[in-house]
């Protein structure tokens, strides 16, 4: 659902790292092209919109939802003439 919702504001996925824990989190780190702003602040607003957006679907009997309130922004840890991380 993550990358289909990087696709639906036109990002490119570069490459992509899953972490998962035992108590049910994940972090997903995607690193991406073709976004065309330099602030990050905008493609949280786009992100957000399209979060709204998605159906529930079901797959295998498991329902999956992106709800916008799990999602988490954190700091920015790292910075470089490509993007910030």
């Amino acid at each position: 659902m993550l990358t289909a919702l990087l696709a639906e504001i036109r990002l490119n996925i570069q490459e992509a790292h899953a972490f998962s824990t035992t108590d049910g989190y994940s972090l997903d780190v995607f690193v991406v092209e073709g976004w065309p702003y330099e602030e990050t602040e905008k493609l949280k607003e786009a992100l957000g919109r399209e979060v709204l957006k998605i159906e529930v679907r079901s797959i295998r009997n498991h329902v999956w939802e992106i709800d916008p309130k799990h999602l988490k922004y954190g700091t920015q840890i790292a910075s470089g003439s490509y993007g910030e991380l």
